[in-house]
């Protein structure tokens, strides 16, 4: 019979995350991330210029990703989808909201290659 190997743990030099496993490797967010922008939310649909945005109700805690099942369209300028669109593998990071039980902070991965989206504000 064999037994799951678990990690062997080492302090990560940073007081508030305390051990980790010993193959991991600490660096600085800004230093992984390619670029950053803030979402955006537009005005009522039209049919010219709607484009799906994702928003922080869409992020399925539970499955650790988002649901497409609920869409909202907005209607998104030109000047403001620029740098904005969603591709694959883009993270998303829920910057409000929150409270006791489901706290601030939560990230949730753009996986839909065939969507044209962008992220709501919050």
């Amino acid at each position: 019979m064999s037994y799951p190997r678990y990690p062997s743990y080492r302090d990560s030099g940073i007081a508030w995350l305390g051990s980790i496993p010993e193959h991991w490797e600490v660096r600085r967010l800004k230093t992984l991330i390619a670029s950053l922008k803030n979402g955006v939310w537009g005005d009522e649909p039209t049919s010219n210029n709607s484009l799906i945005c994702i928003r922080v109700a869409d992020f399925d805690r539970r499955l650790n990703g988002i649901s497409y099942d609920n869409l909202t369209y907005r209607s998104i300028s030109s000047k403001d989808r620029e740098g904005r669109l969603l591709n694959p593998k883009d993270l998303l990071i829920e910057k409000s909201g929150g409270g006791e039980n489901q706290p601030v902070g939560f990230v949730v991965m753009f996986d839909h290659a065939s969507l044209q989206a962008v992220t709501s504000n919050f």
